[in-house]
């Protein structure tokens, strides 16, 4: 194999240590474990940042706009949300946050209202998430319709066209998320 190009997900993950170990490049895949850049390997050129670093970025961002609030969790069960909640956590432990539920769903969740209710009772200003696309417009869709409107912060897989839309038109200004590359058609930029 000359280079691995756009690799993703756990097909990415199930031959990654073969690439490594035959120094293999591999590159622009999108998949954030963290284990892709501690330690730092030669071959290895990911698209996106870890899921811990755009968790960092996360807890950092929602510190500075909503110092004081308290922030709370829907996350994957599943190594995305295991390093996307150590960054968050990390950097809003530092800011000295109110951090209130962390609440998780199975990664091939539909819905997540079950968490939406618990993370409303809760009292959560901020929703800092990590889900596949499904689940978050499900979430975002479903608290809209019990009055539960939080600021939202989400990773940059439900930063695309195919998301946004799903949502109700009063549920899409202000969320905040990442992206690596352009923003699709619909997106504001700041």
């Amino acid at each position: 194999i000359f280079a691995m190009v756009m690799g993703q997900g756990l097909a990415h993950q199930a031959v990654y240590r073969y690439l490594v170990e035959k120094k293999v490049p591999d590159l622009f895949f999108n998949d954030g474990i963290a284990e892709y850049g501690s330690p730092v390997k030669k071959t290895v050129f990911p698209l996106v940042p870890s899921f811990e670093e755009e968790g960092k970025l996360f807890g950092s961002l929602a510190a500075k706009r909503h110092p004081g609030k308290k922030a709370c969790f829907l996350l994957t069960d599943n190594a995305l949300g295991q390093d996307f909640l150590r960054g968050a956590k990390s950097e809003l432990d530092a800011a000295k946050m109110k951090i209130g539920k962390i609440e998780r769903a199975d990664r091939t969740a539909a819905q997540a209202n079950t968490q939406i209710l618990n993370l409303k009772k809760d009292g959560c200003d901020i929703v800092i998430t990590s889900t596949y696309s499904n689940l978050f417009a499900s979430a975002v869709t479903y608290s809209v319709s019990q009055g539960f409107k939080p600021a939202w912060f989400t990773i940059s897989y439900n930063a695309n066209s195919s998301t946004i839309p799903l949502l109700p038109e009063s549920a899409r200004e202000g969320i905040i998320s990442s992206t690596a590359v352009a923003p699709d058609e619909g997106f504001k930029v700041a």
